[in-house]
């Protein structure tokens, strides 16, 4: 298990959040008619990366070092 803690010292409001990660397997193959090719993402669309994707939100990096 790993626990980090992440405090935003320039932030004027309080807030909390609790994230869990887990690390899953498919069970049966995904749609093949959902999976994302190319252009703007659709909702509900998805694609799977080898690595951490480069590109994150902002506020997802720290969890980049979790994401194999």
């Amino acid at each position: 298990m790993n626990i980090h803690e992440a405090i935003e010292p320039t932030a004027t409001d309080r807030g909390h959040f609790i994230s869990l990660l887990y690390e899953c397997v498919l069970t049966s193959e995904p749609s093949k008619e959902l999976q994302y090719h190319s252009g703007m993402p659709l909702p509900g669309q998805w694609a799977w990366h080898k690595i951490c994707p480069d590109r994150l939100y902002k506020v997802h990096e720290i969890y980049r070092e979790f994401i194999m």
